[in-house]
């Protein structure tokens, strides 16, 4: 042991003392790496974050609508609403506003979820601004979808003029919708570009109609007809060259070619008036439909080679048929099979998907070309980077041509039908019940044939959902 206590340098304190200025110079070196790695990290977060515009008190500006976001539906909504006045400047960056169409108070919103306000140009002939091209959602949900999309935004496949059918509520006169439906007038696709958005803005008064309506009639006047014969403007033109999502005015379009070159097939009908209100003019062949879902999505529908009450859907994004959106196209389908069976049977065939999210009624009308040609679409692989331009192609030499096909085909699963469900049908009618969306009203029975039918539909008196015994015919057994 005394041995070992011997063998013990006689310098170890001084490198013990080397050692201890080393980790202090290494630790030094460790905080001024860490320093330079945060600054360099905080200014790669500034230079893609814009700073909070700094406000005056008077200042007119718009208020980010997160109900948008969190309800159902709504997708058609401005994404700012307003404008406020600021009444007071608050601490961290939060200010007091004031409504200005009733002086409603809000207190205490963040300087990041309002942007200035612009007062509207005086000069009317200018023309209204071009929705930007969106980037993204599901469809359905998933949505969106839509179906990419959704991004920041309003998704739409529908155009204003149709959306009277299905909301009661809008924030401009029962005039200016009579207007905007009128034959003729140009639609546009997501919220009316044709409408001052600050005049929708500040109130629901009868004025500010009045005065959407003159501005409206002004500047409808300068958008130049691009395909009149098609009924497409130069709006159409820009959002088919953009990369947005088609209108029903583009369906329209193709439906009318098609019509044209293939008069012997039936269906090929406007695509609002079966999604909103379920018209369908009866038709004894097979039909070939172009279908709008929850208006975020297209798919194609088709009885074309299948058996009686059977129907083929080809959708190139199925990720975006939910519960929800699978019960509005049976709904659909109901109204243009409108069997006397009991039920019908919808399968889901496997074709190919698309890339993205905002080409799928570029699929739908391509699936219904390949259907009209007798052609089998899960056996068709499109070239998706040339479907637009070959659709402005055939819309400005008024003929519609198959669509360029990829050069390597897709690879074929191992079923043609991918999925089918019965789609039982009651009333008269001949419509799904749709327990979540039951507009017609709810379902009674017969008390002699034991048929189901629907309140709307039969006039059906709220007594007999009052008490539990009373006994109701229907209009056939009475």
């Amino acid at each position: 042991m005394l041995k070992h206590l011997d063998a013990v340098p006689a310098n170890e304190p001084d490198d013990f003392a080397g050692l201890q200025k080393e980790r202090q110079k290494r630790l030094e070196e460790a905080k001024a790496n860490i320093l330079a790695a945060q600054e360099k990290q905080k200014d790669h977060y500034d230079r893609k974050r814009a700073r909070p515009e700094c406000y005056q008190v008077d200042a007119l500006v718009l208020k980010k609508d997160f109900l948008r976001k969190k309800r159902k539906g709504g997708k058609l909504d401005h994404r700012y609403v307003g404008p406020y006045k600021i009444l007071k400047i608050l601490p961290k960056g939060t200010y007091l506003l004031q409504l200005v169409a009733n002086s409603e108070v809000v207190v205490r919103v963040t300087g990041s979820h309002l942007k200035p306000y612009n007062e509207p140009a005086d000069d009317a002939g200018n023309e209204p601004p071009l929705k930007k091209s969106r980037t993204e959602s599901p469809a359905g949900n998933g949505k969106t979808n839509n179906l990419s999309s959704t991004s920041d935004d309003s998704l739409c496949c529908l155009s204003p003029a149709a959306d009277h059918l299905k909301s009661p509520e809008t924030k401009i006169s029962s005039q200016t919708l009579s207007e905007i439906d009128s034959p003729g007038s140009p639609k546009a696709c997501s919220t009316p570009n044709h409408l001052s958005s600050s005049l929708l803005h500040a109130g629901n008064t009868k004025q500010n109609a009045i005065d959407a309506d003159k501005e409206r009639k002004t500047k409808q006047k300068k958008i130049k007809p691009w395909i009149a014969e098609l009924g497409l403007n130069e709006f159409d033109k820009r959002e088919l060259v953009d990369g947005d999502w088609l209108t029903d005015k583009h369906i329209n379009a193709v439906n009318t070619l098609l019509r044209k070159q293939h008069p012997t097939k039936a269906g090929l009908q406007d695509p609002v008036l079966l999604s909103e209100k379920q018209i369908w003019r009866s038709q004894s062949q097979d039909f070939v439909q172009v279908i709008n879902i929850c208006r975020n999505h297209w798919v194609c529908a088709s009885n074309v080679n299948c058996s009686p009450g059977v129907v083929d859907v080809y959708d190139s994004l199925p990720a975006c048929m939910t519960k929800a959106a699978l019960a509005k196209l049976n709904e659909q389908i109901a109204a243009i099979l409108h069997t006397s069976d009991r039920d019908f049977e919808v399968r889901l065939i496997d074709v190919q998907h698309q890339s993205g999210s905002s080409d799928c009624s570029l699929f739908a009308v391509a699936f219904a070309q390949v259907l009209c040609a007798g052609l089998d679409p899960h056996l068709t692989t499109f070239d998706q980077k040339s479907m637009r331009e070959h659709l402005f192609s055939s819309f400005e030499d008024g003929e519609l041509l198959p669509f360029p096909l990829a050069q390597r085909q897709r690879r074929l699963g191992r079923r043609r039908v991918v999925r089918k469900q019965k789609v039982p049908v009651y009333c008269s009618c001949r419509l799904p019940w749709n327990k979540k969306d039951n507009v017609r009203g709810p379902l009674v029975s017969c008390h002699i044939c034991n048929e189901w039918f629907h309140q709307d539909c039969e006039n059906i008196p709220d007594i007999v959902f009052d008490q539990a015994d009373y006994v109701w015919l229907c209009h056939m057994c009475s």
